[in-house]
């Protein structure tokens, strides 16, 4: 689920060289399907090549038919684009434009470097180009790698400085503890210095679980745009033992800026390590039910959510 400016995409062209950026990573074997309503690209989902046309196709027509609020005042579609082998994966994808109830707004095929439209008045083609203006990685797995935690002499230096963040962690002041991760969060976006003991310092603040709450509470598509990166640098000084909580924030944050990917790489990692983990049961929940992150859904989860946080505590 990513909402992307409406002058980003104007061609075909324009969502081939797209797709990669919405999902972090070249797709191979896949079928992508990019959701639009109105004038902004609104949810990007993946599946492999065998997964079952007849589930893609059921879970399609539900998103364009009643998935999404109105955006922009415009009608909600959808875009299929299939990656592989350009004659197996035409016959899959002009399956699937067939299996659903209301037509795609184009059907392509991308095989290497070039893609072509599936249509009754003649195929159009054009080549894949992919721009620069995100890092994009060759696959899901470079993309979860990209996230890990640090290894050998790397991962015995953060957990040293693990132990002096616990020291600057006030769990008996969450109000103190937030404003202190707003001051970091902060400087961050301020391109100001920020040092591994800072981001191991925000690291123990997500194990504050009143903190989680106002992060939670405070959450827009803009500020998770804002911050995810934020996230990510935390991810990757965090070491393999505490990783749970931060993990989870750091699916809450790709949930909320459209990167559905990411959130799932972090929420398998997070179940891994504690599937109980209230946040990450909370953010399972909206990955299986494929939910659109809106800031009316966002309100209307939060107190259910946060309520059924405490009570698992």
């Amino acid at each position: 689920m990513t909402p992307v400016r409406p002058s980003a995409i104007h061609t075909l062209d324009d969502l081939v060289a797209c797709v990669p950026h919405l999902l972090g990573f070249h797709p191979t074997n896949s079928v992508v399907i990019v959701v639009v309503r109105g004038s902004r690209v609104w949810l990007t989902a993946r599946w492999d090549m065998d997964v079952s046309q007849t589930a893609i196709a059921r879970w399609l027509d539900q998103q364009v038919s009643s998935g999404f609020p109105a955006v922009d005042g415009g009608q909600c579609g959808a875009f299929l684009v299939g990656y592989g082998e350009r004659r197996r994966t035409s016959g899959v994808v002009r399956e699937l434009s067939e299996r659903i109830a209301t037509p795609p707004l184009a059907a392509l095929v991308v095989d290497q470097d070039c893609w072509w439209s599936i249509a009754d008045s003649g195929p159009a083609s054009g080549h894949a180009f992919l721009g620069a203006a995100k890092t994009v990685f060759n696959s899901r797995a470079e993309l979860a790698q990209s996230i890990a935690g640090p290894v050998g002499q790397r991962e015995d230096e953060m957990l040293g400085r693990w132990a002096q963040a616990l020291d600057r962690v006030d769990g008996d002041d969450p109000a103190g503890v937030v404003r202190l991760l707003t001051v970091l969060m902060d400087a961050w976006h301020e391109e100001q210095t920020v040092s591994d003991d800072d981001y191991l310092t925000a690291a123990v603040a997500t194990t504050v679980s009143a903190v989680r709450d106002e992060l939670w509470r405070g959450l827009t598509a803009e500020r998770a745009h804002q911050f995810l990166q934020f996230w990510e640098q935390v991810l990757v000084r965090t070491p393999l033992g505490v990783r749970t909580s931060v993990l989870a924030v750091t699916a809450m944050y790709a949930w909320a800026a459209g990167n559905g990917v990411l959130m799932n790489i972090c929420l398998e990692e997070a179940r891994q390590i504690d599937p109980e983990f209230p946040l990450v049961r909370s953010l399972g929940h909206l990955a299986e039910q494929r939910v659109c992150q809106v800031p009316e859904r966002v309100a209307a989860l939060t107190t259910e959510w946060a309520a059924d946080n405490r009570r698992d505590r």
